[in-house]
C-alpha cells in the first residue's frame, strides 16, 4: 500500500552539483547553455509520459558567494536574485521554466552541502516564482 504514495515516473533524470553562483572568474559552471540545452530537451522527452528531472544538491554555490558566512540566513533572497539574474546562469533558470511549464514535468530539488539556504522558505518561494511565477499548474511540479 505504501508503494502507491510515491511519484512514478516514465523516465527520470539526475543532475548533480550544478554549482551556480560566484562572481565570473570564480564560478564552477562553466557549461550553462549546454546545460540549459539539455533540460530543454528533456521538455520534449516523452510528450504523453511522466518525465522528472532532479537536480541532486549543490544546485547553487552559497559559498561562492560574498554572504559574510556559512548561511546566508538574512540575505538569502538577495543572493537568490543575484544568481538569477547572473548572465552565466539565467539560460538555466529559463530551461527551468520551459520544463515546468509542460504537462507531465516534474522538478525536483535537494538539498546539498553548497546549498543549503534552499531549505529556507522564502528561497523556495523565490526559486518557485523565478521558475513558475503565478501558474498554480506549474508551481505544483516543482518539488523541494
Amino acid at each position: 500500500m505504501l508503494e502507491t504514495t510515491f511519484s512514478r515516473y516514465d523516465e527520470l533524470y539526475v543532475v548533480s552539483d550544478i554549482h551556480m553562483g560566484g562572481r565570473p572568474g570564480f564560478q564552477i559552471l562553466k557549461e550553462s547553455k549546454r546545460l540549459a540545452n539539455f533540460i530543454r530537451s528533456l521538455g520534449q522527452q516523452r510528450p504523453e509520459g511522466a518525465v522528472a528531472l532532479v537536480l541532486n544538491g549543490d544546485i547553487i554555490d552559497s559559498l561562492a558567494e560574498d554572504i559574510g558566512g556559512y548561511i546566508a540566513a538574512d540575505d538569502a533572497v538577495t543572493m537568490m536574485t543575484r544568481i538569477f539574474n547572473d548572465p552565466t546562469f539565467t539560460p538555466v533558470w529559463e530551461a527551468l521554466k520551459h520544463f515546468v511549464s509542460r504537462p507531465g514535468r516534474s522538478l525536483i530539488l535537494v538539498i546539498g552541502n553548497h546549498d543549503i539556504e534552499i531549505a529556507l522558505p522564502s528561497v523556495q518561494k523565490a526559486i518557485e516564482m523565478r521558475v513558475a511565477g503565478d501558474d498554480a499548474a506549474c508551481r505544483g511540479r516543482i518539488t523541494f
